[in-house]
């Protein structure tokens, strides 16, 4: 079932700004991006992660959520999976959890509502959600 926020996926131009490409899994459709952190010391770099940001708006509201939250899994050099859904209503806000207590890194699901407080570990994606919907607000119709 789509969630009436998929309207979004016609801000792709200020999803690609920040480095969004479209996404999909299953059920669920999106944007996700890649952010590559790096550590580096006098002789160079030291180590580097990375974390997936998603933000999904094609959803079957919070079963999904917790689906992906119960069934996604660690990936190698990911420290941090952070997932938005798109909500027409926030069931519960945040849900974290770590991967061999942290070991293997961490995921975090939102669920965020345009004009809601927004969770504070993804405040940076809730912005950009916004961004989107002002996107589509002053395109529509043309």
């Amino acid at each position: 079932m789509e969630c009436p926020t998929a309207g979004l996926a016609d801000a792709l131009s200020v999803w690609r700004r920040w480095g969004f490409e479209p996404w999909s899994h299953e059920e669920l459709a999106g944007v996700r991006r890649r952010v590559a952190f790096k550590k580096t010391a006098f002789l160079g770099e030291v180590a580097a992660y990375y974390a997936h940001d998603f933000v999904v708006w094609t959803h079957r509201g919070d079963p999904d959520c917790r689906a992906v939250f119960d069934a996604w899994r660690p990936q190698a050099d990911v420290a941090l999976h952070r997932f938005v859904f798109v909500m027409e209503r926030v069931v519960c806000a945040a849900r974290r959890r770590s991967f061999w207590f942290g070991l293997k890194g961490y995921l975090e699901v939102y669920q965020y509502h345009s004009g809601k407080p927004a969770p504070r570990g993804a405040r940076d994606l809730t912005d950009l959600i916004d961004l989107g919907w002002q996107w589509v607000r002053d395109n529509a119709g043309r």
